[in-house]
Formats: C-alpha cells, structure tokens, sequence
C-alpha cells in the first residue's frame, strides 16, 4: 500500500509504472532491483517510467487512509460565580489506533495536556466573562481531532473581595473489585464566609451534594474502569473551588449476577473408618463371633418303635449261581 504525499518527507519514493499489453492492466512497483527485472524479462510489459511520488509509510497529515480521533467535552458547571472552579472531562477515541494525550484550551489558549485516562483537567476562572472551552485529542500517528465547544460564564457574586474556598478530597480505596462502594470524603473551609455546599463529581457527572459537615458520599462502583472523583465548594457568596482529582480504578465486576457463597466448617463432618479387609476375613471373624448352636436330639416314642419292629422286613435273597461242567 502506498500514500498520497502532501509534501516532502524522509520515506518519499518514486512509483514506477507498467504497461501489460496482453491485459491491458498496469503494474506499478517501488522497487528498482523489481523493475530492471521486469523490463528485462517481460518484454510485453511496456515501462512508462516514474509516475508518481508517494510514501511506503502513513504519516501525519497524508491522507493515509486512517481516521482521526473523536473527542468529546463536558464541563462540571456552565454557570459560576468569579473568582470559582470548573472540572473538564474529555472522552476521547481512536478507531484505528491510540490516544496520545488530550489538549484542554480555553478560546485559542491552551490551558493543559493529559497523557493518559482519565482525561480531566480543573480551571479557575478569575474573572467576570463569557469563556469558551475545547479539548483536541492527538493519535499514536499524530492525527488530530477537535471537541465541541462547552461555554462557561462567570458573574460577579463571587467579587468584590470575597475568597473562594478551599475543599481537598480524599477516598477510602483507590484500587477495588467491582460492584463495591467507596466513601469520599471532603474537608471544605472558607476564609471570609462559610460554605455553603459540597458537590462530589464523576469526571463532569454530578453524583452528589452535602450542604452540612461532614462532607461525604458513599460511591456505588458497579463496573470495571477508571473514575475520576472531584469535589465543588460553593461557598455563601457563590464562590467556587475544586478540589484535587482522586482515581478509583475497578476491576472485575461488569455488574452482572453474583455467584453466592459457602462455608464449610469442619465439625459438621464425620467420617467412619474401616480397614480393607478381605470378605473371607470378614465371614471368619462373623463365624468367630457366632455362639455355636445346641446339638439336636431327636427322640422316638414307644409307639413309633413298636410299629417299626412289627413292620415286616423285606426278605433279600442271593442270585442263583451258575452251572458248572
């Protein structure tokens, strides 16, 4: 396969080309050792030279048949009171190859990169105004794609000198087997107020609010995957913070059925030994241990012996002998 060039590169060749006049098709080759042998031995092969420059390698920006990435954006909030926080979260993929790293700019100025899942970055917003939020994924090939565009506006309620607050984030795991629960939890202060509420965010997915101390949130992880957990602080004059990003990674899962499980304790057993002993053993020690029965005598009454003595006996006479001479 080769791939239209749009301008010079260091894997640039020329593309040789044939005409076969017994098919009437073309045969076109790279290779000058193939060319000089073509030309040499196939004499109806009609060589019409060098037609076209090409690269033997996709690379950026050639139109190498592959497809550049596709990204999505989102934001945590698209109202906030200035100075206040915001969290951006990209969805980026690549049929044909891998995410490189995802760029977060706000209007033409790029405000961060992130290499690896999840793609979120936190933005403070400092000022009154209307702002305008893209993420550009690159590929593996160094193929580009540009996100929607998310706005932001700020008003003035968080001015006038009040201070945002402060709020940091913290997870009871890290690393779980999914379906389990995780409890965030998130230590939030105000210098010159109170806050008001803590808001605890998936990526840009609100999961949850806490308007009293103490701030937690009980997280059902239910499939396997990387999150990334942050917490808003809203104080009393409308005046936002983020906090840092923890990432829960869960593996397993998939929030399918659940096999059930079993115990098995030990005293619930009984086991009854016996010795390989032959059935002839057996049948020995049975008659060994069988009493042995009474002698039977059987007696015969006067009147039964009587009868038997008057019976008349049968008379056995001997064979008469043969004659001698």
């Amino acid at each position: 396969m080769y791939y239209v060039p749009t301008g010079v590169g260091p894997d640039e060749t020329q593309l040789y080309r044939f005409f076969n006049t017994r098919t009437g098709a073309h045969f076109y080759t790279t290779d000058t050792t193939e060319r000089d042998y073509v030309e040499a031995v196939y004499p109806w092969f009609t060589y019409e030279g060098p037609v076209y420059m090409v690269y033997t390698t996709a690379t950026p920006g050639n139109g190498g048949g592959g497809t550049a990435p596709k990204v999505t954006l989102v934001s945590s909030t698209t109202t906030l009171a200035a100075p206040g926080s915001i969290m951006l979260a990209a969805a980026a993929s690549e049929a044909g190859g891998a995410i490189a790293g995802v760029s977060f700019y706000s209007g033409s100025t790029l405000i961060g990169t992130v290499t690896s899942e999840p793609y979120v970055m936190s933005y403070t917003i400092a000022s009154v105004g209307t702002y305008s939020f893209t993420a550009v994924a690159t590929d593996n090939s160094g193929m580009t794609g540009t996100s929607n565009a998310v706005s932001v506006s700020a008003t003035g309620g968080g001015g006038g000198g009040n201070q945002p607050p402060k709020v940091t984030l913290a997870s009871s795991a890290t690393t779980v087997t999914a379906p389990a629960t995780v409890t965030l939890t998130a230590a939030a202060t105000d210098s010159d107020g109170s806050v008001a509420s803590v808001a605890f965010y998936n990526g840009a997915t609100l999961l949850g609010m806490s308007t009293s101390a103490p701030y937690t949130y009980a997280f059902a992880v239910n499939a396997a995957g990387t999150y990334a957990l942050t917490a808003v602080a809203t104080d009393d004059m409308g005046a936002t913070a983020t906090s840092n990003i923890i990432v829960v990674t869960a593996s397993g899962g998939g929030g399918g059925n659940q096999p059930p499980k079993v115990t098995l304790a030990a005293s619930q057993l009984a086991v009854t030994a016996r010795s390989p002993r032959s059935r002839s053993t057996r049948a020995q020690a049975c008659l060994r241990r069988r009493p042995p029965r009474p002698t039977r005598t059987r007696s015969i009454s006067p009147r039964r012996a009587s009868i038997r003595s008057t019976r008349p006996q049968p008379t056995i006479s001997a064979p008469p002998r043969a004659p001698t001479s």
